[in-house]
């Protein structure tokens, strides 16, 4: 996502492959979580999550799930029709001029987007809660981590604003992963 962006804005680095690896990577990561809700869900939901991140991240898995089914109606803007379908209703109900199918999503205040109301550094926000919450009912389970030692594509400047960190750039010091 970060490549896919950084060319869109100053054409740095060869034109990526990344519109198909972000649509990859999102949906892989859509489906991850919406596994991840059912292990809280049978744990009895020991780590709070947000209901808006929650049902979108299972609405999104649901609609690129059964694409076929559901994309029609995201792919005219107004929307002709509400979706069939209830994870589609939902979804459209909250989002009534954006769809589901978008990979390439960014925010400079939230970063990559998931949803259109879920960015990814809020997922990262639940899946550090989650580790932690792991760790302390096993600790033992430490050793297997790996470690964030690769720098993030991103970038946070002084207001807060998630960019792409720029190719070759060693004047701004790597944020932990997002």
């Amino acid at each position: 996502m970060a490549k896919h962006v950084l060319y869109g804005f100053y054409k740095q680095g060869p034109k990526p492959l990344s519109h198909w690896q972000a649509y990859q990577e999102r949906y892989f990561c859509v489906n991850a979580a919406r596994h991840m809700f059912r292990a809280l869900e049978m744990l009895g939901n020991p780590v709070e999550v947000d209901k808006t991140l929650r049902a979108e991240l299972k609405e999104s898995r649901d609609l690129h799930e059964h694409w076929d089914e559901n994309m029609p109606a995201f792919n005219t803007t107004p929307r002709p029709r509400q979706p069939q379908f209830p994870s589609g209703r939902a979804f459209a109900d909250r989002n009534p001029h954006r769809g589901p199918y978008y990979p390439d999503a960014w925010s400079n205040h939230g970063g990559a987007k998931i949803t259109p109301n879920v960015s990814a550094t809020q997922l990262r926000g639940v899946l550090d809660a989650v580790e932690a919450y792991v760790l302390e009912q096993y600790p033992e389970l430490q050793k297997y981590l790996r470690p964030r030692s690769e720098a993030s594509p991103w970038i946070i400047d002084e207001h807060g604003g998630i960019w792409p960190r720029p190719v070759n750039s060693v004047d701004v010091e790597p944020e932990q992963d997002r």
